[in-house]
């Protein structure tokens, strides 16, 4: 490995990477980095945990992937931690510590709560930005939000990757529900008494059944409510999409750092899976180049932007936004953006851990601005309005 090598760089990931593309992706980073004298290995939290001034466990992320080895102490540790559970463990925490008694920057140190994300962004003048979003309370609640928006995603605010969400429909009250049930609503959970009455029928889909199941919202919370209340969700209003292909349609803006400001390295137009109503990449989704779609998205719906620049600049402003609210410390961010067939675009989400998983062949286009982020912030040069650092 190079002496003096700068900038050094630790991923913090559970293991080696076995996703083919995942691995693709870090061993470009990895060799970017080195031709321009810099470093970049994985390493466990377990590693991280036991660093010293003198170096620290790792693997390799090149041409021996998982190869372990002893690598120099890190300037930066680029928090790449496919789980929330790893997050919350004992052992990261220790990293962390660790980490802050050796003056190592951790960049994106924890995944992002969706709901803290939203009061932030509401306290800005981004809030004509965000759809209509409430945190679940009761069935109630459910049933008057339904009654005046008609369609709302249900989202786990600490969830990931499009992952225990559902989309409620109402129905005419005359429909006759289905004797059948979505996949992952579990059954067995008793109804509280204060949701009895909920005979609103509504058509529910999820991020992984591939049929949608018609209820009544009565069925559907005495199956979910408890799940619903114990991992906090919110209520969010289901925007008309773009449809292409039959399939619906969002953006994701990955947005980097890159020391001096907030930089779009990449847009991708999301097409979710068929028969899913989600867009995730993690959930069967497609990722088209954005700038080649877009005059075929205007062909098909003529009150889009002219161009894909507006999206971008919303995607910078929401990137500048978040920062100020400091969370944690702030390099990279994949931003959902919706735009509407009425010409509208939204902020959907704010995510820390943006898929790594191209499909692009050549170099992913979010490496070069990734090294100018690490070389930012082991340089000490962060985003102005992240007060972790003043």
């Amino acid at each position: 490995m190079p002496a003096g090598a700068f900038p050094v760089v630790a991923v913090a990931l559970e293991s080696p990477p076995r996703d083919a593309r995942e691995a693709a992706y870090y061993r470009a980073l990895a060799a970017y980095v080195g031709e321009r004298g810099g470093l970049v290995f994985g390493a466990s939290p377990a590693f991280l945990a036991r660093a010293t001034r003198r170096g620290v466990r790792g693997f390799s992320l090149l041409n021996s992937p998982g190869k372990p080895g002893t690598y120099p102490a890190p300037h930066v540790v680029y928090n790449r931690l496919r789980r929330r559970t790893a997050e919350s463990s004992p052992v990261w925490e220790a990293a962390l510590r660790r980490l802050a008694r050796l003056q190592v920057v951790v960049v994106n140190g924890r995944f992002l709560d969706k709901w803290a994300v939203h009061q932030c962004l509401a306290a800005t003048s981004l809030r004509r930005y965000l759809p209509p979003t409430t945190p679940y309370t009761d069935g109630a609640h459910l049933r008057r939000v339904l009654e005046e928006w008609g369609s709302v995603y249900l989202k786990p605010r600490n969830g990931s990757g499009g992952r225990g969400i559902f989309v409620l429909t109402r129905l005419d009250p005359s429909s006759e529900p289905a004797d059948s049930s979505p996949t992952s609503v579990s059954a067995g959970e008793k109804t509280p008494r204060t949701l009895r009455g909920e005979e609103l029928p509504v058509r529910i889909r999820t991020s992984t059944s591939e049929e949608p199941a018609v209820l009544s919202l009565r069925d559907f919370l005495r199956r979910t409510h408890r799940r619903l209340r114990r991992h906090g969700y919110l209520v969010q209003h289901a925007l008309p999409a773009l449809r292409l292909r039959g399939r619906p349609a969002d953006v994701r803006a990955v947005v980097v750092w890159d020391g001096e400001r907030w930089r779009v390295a990449s847009a991708v137009l999301r097409l979710g899976r068929p028969g899913s109503p989600v867009s995730n990449i993690a959930q069967g989704g497609t990722a088209l180049p954005l700038r080649r779609t877009w005059t075929r998205l205007r062909h098909l719906y003529p009150r889009l932007p002219r161009t894909d620049a507006p999206l971008r600049r919303l995607a910078r402003l929401a990137a500048q936004a978040l920062d100020g609210c400091a969370f944690v410390p702030i390099g990279e961010l994949g931003v959902d953006l919706l735009p509407t067939p009425d010409g509208r675009t939204y902020l959907l989400e704010l995510n820390a851990k943006p898929d790594k998983r191209s499909a692009r062949p050549g170099l992913p286009p979010t490496v070069p601005v990734l090294h100018r982020m690490f070389v930012a912030f082991a340089r000490r040069r962060y985003p102005p309005g992240n007060r972790h650092f003043t």
